[in-house]
């Protein structure tokens, strides 16, 4: 089956900018161990919508659509309630105060197996799915996986006398 999802995170649930390398989804207790997808894509980049429309590009800041990640075939193995990490090709440097995070998957195919992720109930409709290629999805979920950015964040450097200090 192919699929093209997208979902986006909201600004607020991340609490500094950070160098994205890679990123992890929970996996849940139904379905297969492993699985392995064909054409598979990750796409990052900006967005200033809280609930996506059924136009995949239009969700979207122009211009922030950023490949990161590209593999055919990617084979996956993960056990229940594991995580699965995949290391980005490219790094993604995202910041909150310029807009949410949209996270973007694609494949065409699937030799076998069904991974599934566990979900969180998000309140509107914050994701999108469609068939691979599609301009426009056919269903929108207000269900997201659960995911973890990893990464560098960006912190600000203090010296040690100055974080001393702040104790006292």
């Amino acid at each position: 089956m192919d699929l093209r999802y997208q979902a986006v995170v909201l600004n607020d649930q991340v609490s500094s900018a950070i160098q994205v390398q890679s990123i992890s989804w929970k996996r849940s207790i139904s379905g297969d161990p492993a699985a392995t997808f064909y054409d598979f894509k990750i796409y990052m980049g900006y967005s200033n919508l809280d609930q996506l429309g059924m136009t995949f590009l239009d969700n979207y800041m122009p211009g922030t659509r950023t490949l990161v990640f590209s593999s055919s075939p990617y084979n996956i193995n993960v056990g229940p309630n594991e995580w699965l990490t995949t290391t980005l090709n490219t790094p993604f440097w995202y910041s909150p105060a310029i807009g949410n995070l949209l996270i973007e998957v694609e494949w065409t195919s699937e030799s076998f197996g069904s991974v599934y992720m566990w979900h969180y109930n998000a309140g509107t409709d914050r994701a999108i799915k469609g068939a691979y290629g599609s301009p426009t999805a056919y269903a929108s979920e207000n269900t997201l996986p659960h995911i973890m950015l990893n990464g560098v964040l960006d912190l600000e450097p203090e010296s040690f006398g100055s974080i001393k200090a702040s104790f006292q």
